[in-house]
């Protein structure tokens, strides 16, 4: 038998409902309920499934009888009536399961007429805690239904524990089992006097297999058919409903088959909402994001995005504020740009969100349970194009974390591919953004054109994390990998130094006396696996560049696997220079040439503060260890250092820690990197060329010290000196302070060695604001 439903979803109209109260007084069906439930049944209308019967009432479709008839196996004939009772709050809340029969005991989670079944428990998606656990609003009557045909037949029924229970049922075979009277049912169920007749349903075969086959006809041209517009046959695979019959249609045209892979028609039929089960055609669509701040500043620290479709009507009105499978928290909405329609709707949204996500201003981390504070465009008038930079490369850097973890782990397909679409949802974002404000473009190539010119600029204070600095380059216009990638490496290797010298091998710190060690090669190559594999997907994003707007922001068919198979292959590279080869960077390097640059990195991480080495002796004991026990150490751990002799050497002299450590306050990060970042809209690419005077002449000197005003009143001279180092080097940094109190009195001096980045560093900070103060730069008289 198939399903039956009413008439009336079928077509889409929806019939005159008689409001049915709930068992908790006052409480009645919400529009959205029963919008959502009618949406459900034409979904099951359209896609039948095979020994399943529905029958419900026009005036209370919030009640219905399900029959169930199994299509083989040893109850195969067999008819199990059930009832499903919605709530009102559908489907925020999971159906009522009621048995109308005595005669399943045998099932090992069948009580009486009650079901115990994982999919059916708690009352609201805040009730469950794992993956796959309860009840989620994502889950639809045809969901629910084929759990119910596979959960009540299985001869071994899964159970919470991890073991499996005999099913006594289909094991005995009972007798064909009888039902209760469908009156006995509705008696009292609908407002009016007499019951309204129930719908018959209607045979329709589930599969082609009761078919008779038909002789396969010769492939003929046809000219007509061939004439037809693209547009005009892909309104005809949408003009179809069900899956099952676009699938039959494109196995008998290659042309149409070529079409929906070209337009990803497969994913036009996933983008709705999974509350409302609203299409993007309907409604604006968007995903779910956890954002964390920092709980003084405020300032943004990670954003988490969840994949799964989320409208703007359940987000905003209904408060949908948990991923649908995990339990995960959302406290922001982020809109997508799925197609050049409801790219248009959706843009103000995205720069609104953008904007509320990117801003400070004082606020804490959000209680995802608090419903939402405004509307949708609620920060749209605060949106500033540096936002978005911000915001997009954090998200796309995350996802290339997970991507690559999961790929590289061997685990199944679904959490990569999840990832994937999530780096491309959020490339599109960026792609469209920046051809709508070009300054972004311009910010891309000033930043990774700075990276590659200026050694001084690779730092943390000015380029915090360097995943995000490669998502900058999809987008810029002037700089690639093959400009980027040799001081980016480097400058990776830097910054690992500190997490294998704290992370279990000190004894790198000590500087071996040969040209190459094969300890540090080794050790270091194992300690930077992950790194290793973020910094290998620098090329892919690249490739998805002209697909997105055609495919709804997806990536092509097959590229998961492709990329997935790369990363495998990644991650069985077992050598510097087997990796330095797969980048495409110093081609050629051996074992001398990388022992050379890993140790300049140890000494380059200690002199920008990365780590100290107070820090490193006392990860071999307690604070009173000194350098000559961790040399002892490394003779130790090293065959090669202990059969060469000799004192080996320690890192070369750097200056005072406390002078180049990176700032720890949150005004000194604001300085050194918020405040730069802030302008970087404003910021053109220039020269950065010197002039040297004593070739000029005898000429009057150009300024080399500023004065700032403005100033946060706890910002100290180490602050200071740091927030303007990225501009060139600082001979000195002072804050002026009242002689009686000794407080900052709110500004202070920087003097550079060079004029031309004084003048650099007064255009670039002079009117930024911090902490709501604008600060002045100018030259000191």
């Amino acid at each position: 038998m198939s399903s039956g439903v009413p008439s009336a979803a079928t077509s889409g109209n929806e019939p005159n409902i008689d409001i049915v109260r709930s068992k908790k007084e006052g409480e009645v069906p919400s529009f959205t309920s029963t919008r959502r439930l009618l949406r459900d049944l034409h979904e099951l209308a359209q896609e039948p499934l095979p020994g399943v019967t529905i029958t419900v009432t026009e005036t209370n479709i919030f009640c219905m009888i399900v029959t169930l008839t199994p299509q083989e196996g040893p109850l195969h004939g067999q008819s199990f009536d059930m009832e499903l009772r919605f709530p009102c709050k559908y489907p925020a809340e999971p159906p009522n399961l009621r048995l109308l029969t005595d005669d399943l005991s045998g099932h090992p989670n069948v009580y009486g007429r009650w079901v115990c079944l994982n999919m059916l428990r708690g009352g609201h998606i805040r009730g469950f805690d794992t993956v796959s656990s309860g009840w989620s609003p994502a889950y639809s009557l045809s969901s629910i239904l084929m759990q119910l045909q596979s959960f009540l037949f299985a001869e071994n029924v899964p159970q919470d524990d991890g073991d499996t229970a005999e099913n006594l049922l289909v094991m005995q075979v009972p007798k064909r089992v009888s039902t209760f009277a469908l009156c006995e049912l509705l008696d009292g169920v609908s407002t009016h006097e007499t019951s309204s007749p129930t719908l018959e349903a209607c045979d329709v075969p589930s599969s082609t297999s009761s078919c008779k086959s038909a002789v396969a006809l010769p492939e003929i041209p046809s000219p007509l058919w061939n004439d037809l517009p693209d547009e005009l046959l892909l309104k005809i695979c949408e003009s179809l409903v069900a899956m099952s019959d676009l699938s039959a249609l494109f196995r008998t045209c290659k042309r149409l088959y070529a079409l929906a892979i070209e337009h990803c028609v497969w994913v036009r039929r996933g983008l709705r909402c999974f509350y409302h089960r609203a299409w993007f055609t309907e409604d604006v669509l968007g995903c779910g994001l956890f954002v964390e701040r920092h709980s003084r500043s405020g300032g943004l620290k990670s954003v988490t995005l969840h994949v799964d479709m989320l409208s703007r009507s359940a987000y905003f009105h209904n408060n949908v504020r948990r991923n649908p499978f995990n339990g995960e928290a959302y406290n922001e909405w982020l809109p997508l740009l799925l197609s050049p329609p409801h790219a248009r709707q959706a843009l103000p949204l995205v720069q609104a969100s953008l904007a509320r996500v990117a801003s400070a201003a004082g606020r804490s981390v959000v209680d995802p349970e608090a419903p939402p504070r405004g509307g949708p465009m609620d920060g749209r008038d605060d949106f500033k194009p540096w936002h978005t930079l911000e915001v997009l490369p954090k998200l796309m850097n995350q996802m290339v974390v997970s991507f690559m973890q999961s790929s590289a782990s061997g685990e199944p397909g679904l959490a990569s591919e999840r990832a994937l679409k999530a780096f491309c949802a959020c490339h599109h974002l960026l792609l469209r953004l920046a051809a709508e404000h070009p300054e972004l473009v311009d910010a891309a190539d000033y930043w990774t054109g700075e990276f590659c010119k200026h050694d001084s600029r690779r730092n943390k204070a000015v380029i915090h994390d360097l995943g995000e600095l490669l998502t900058l380059l999809t987008i810029s216009s002037k700089c690639n990998w093959e400009d980027l990638g040799e001081a980016f490496v480097r400058e990776a290797m830097c910054r690992n130094a500190r997490w294998y010298l704290l992370g279990g091998h000190p004894e790198l710190a000590v500087i071996e006396p040969g040209p190459d060690s094969a300890y540090r090669l080794r050790r270091t190559f194992e300690m930077t696996q992950v790194s290793r594999q973020l910094l290998m997907f620098q090329e892919p994003p690249a490739q998805i560049l002209e697909h997105y707007d055609r495919s709804y922001g997806h990536p092509r068919v097959g590229m998961a696997a492709r990329l997935q198979q790369a990363c495998r292959q990644m991650s069985a590279v077992d050598s510097w220079e087997g990796y330095l080869e797969h980048l495409g960077v110093m081609r050629g390097a051996g074992q001398a040439a990388v022992s050379a640059m890993l140790r300049e990195s140890v000494q380059l991480s200690e002199k920008r503060g990365y780590h100290k080495r107070e820090d490193v002796l006392r990860r071999i004991g307690d604070h009173t260890k000194t350098w000559d026990d961790l040399c002892e150490l490394r003779r130790k751990k090293d065959p090669q250092m202990a059969s060469e002799g000799g004192i080996p050497k320690a890192a070369s002299p750097v200056a005072p820690a406390a002078a180049r450590s990176t700032p720890s306050s949150p005004v000194a990060r604001q300085l050194s990197a918020g405040s730069i970042r802030q302008l970087v809209c404003a910021v053109r690419e220039k020269s950065h060329k010197t002039t040297d005077l004593r070739k000029i002449g005898n000429i009057t000197p150009k300024p080399r010290k500023l004065f700032v005003a403005g100033l946060p009143f706890r910002v100290s001279d180490a602050n200071l000196q740091h927030a303007y180092m990225p501009f060139g080097e600082v001979t000195e940094a002072k804050v002026v302070k009242d002689a009686s109190t000794g407080k900052s009195r709110g500004f202070g001096f920087v003097t550079f060695k060079d004029p031309e980045c004084a003048a650099a560093a007064k255009e670039h900070t002079n009117g930024s604001v911090l902490d709501n103060r604008k600060v002045k730069v100018d030259f000191a008289r």
